[in-house]
């Protein structure tokens, strides 16, 4: 039998080398391209798991710890993990801040002590740039002893909002009508923020009374005037509360708005 040509020999063996080269180059395009898109997905939207603070039934000496747990979000489009709060009556403090980058789901803050007779309302906040921001319900707990239903028959009567539909340059008139057995000494308005871009912000500012037993407050676009005003998409929540002369107080139902 005669042997194989040096050539055939030489073209089988190319053959094979080739066949190699092309199914390392498959290989390494596939895994380029698994690659490039774990980097650049976006990744699932933003789930707050939960929101926690301790101690539960905190005394005025207490520092409060709260803890927000959350998922969602990519290595390209990372996790931002926010808290909000605002404390009123005895105290006055606001505050909070963000936390955020790839492989972050929990965020930790520290606020207080309050003083004697302090209710603290607090909202936390997930969000990633492709999906935008998903809010907590709402917490409040309240520091030592804080009368509520007393026998001056402190009350909201009526709450408005002018206008309903916000736009992102309009100013938003908010107007009460407080009443009580004993002086009113203080209304305010409670307000928090949350960007769709994420990042927001809270706290508390006062209303005056303008008639007899009305008090009004306004909510004014950010930078203004002459700024760009509300980011579209920004929702706002906000409540109102209330203490007079006894020492009894008042808050309202959590009202809702998003920039259009």
């Amino acid at each position: 039998m005669n042997a194989a040509s040096p050539v055939i020999e030489s073209k089988k063996v190319s053959r094979k080398v080739w066949a190699v080269v092309i199914a390392i180059v498959a290989v390494l395009a596939a895994a380029i391209a698994g690659l490039a898109y774990v980097v650049t997905a976006p990744g699932p939207p933003p789930r707050l798991v939960s929101v926690s603070y301790s101690p539960t039934d905190p005394t005025p000496s207490d520092i409060v710890t709260v803890e927000v747990v959350a998922d969602g979000g990519s290595f390209a489009d990372p996790l931002e993990i926010g808290l909000s709060y605002t404390s009123y009556f005895a105290g006055g403090e606001s505050g909070g801040g963000g936390i955020g980058g790839y492989g972050v789901h929990r965020g930790s803050w520290q606020m207080g002590p309050f003083p004697n007779g302090t209710e603290v309302w607090l909202i936390a906040s997930a969000s990633t740039r492709a999906h935008g921001a998903t809010i907590s319900d709402e917490v409040t707990f309240q520091v030592g002893d804080v009368l509520r239903g007393g026998p001056s028959g402190l009350r909201f009567d009526q709450v408005s909002q002018t206008p309903t539909t916000v736009t992102t340059l309009d100013d938003v008139d908010i107007t009460a009508r407080v009443v009580s057995l004993s002086n009113v000494t203080r209304v305010q308005l409670l307000l928090f923020s949350f960007m769709r871009s994420g990042g927001g912000g809270g706290g508390g500012e006062p209303l005056f009374e303008t008639d007899l037993d009305t008090y009004t407050g306004y909510i004014r676009p950010f930078g203004s005037p002459g700024g760009s005003g509300f980011e579209r998409g920004t929702m706002f929540r906000y409540r109102l509360a209330a203490i007079d002369e006894s020492g009894n107080t008042a808050v309202t139902a959590t009202s809702t708005f998003t920039i259009t």
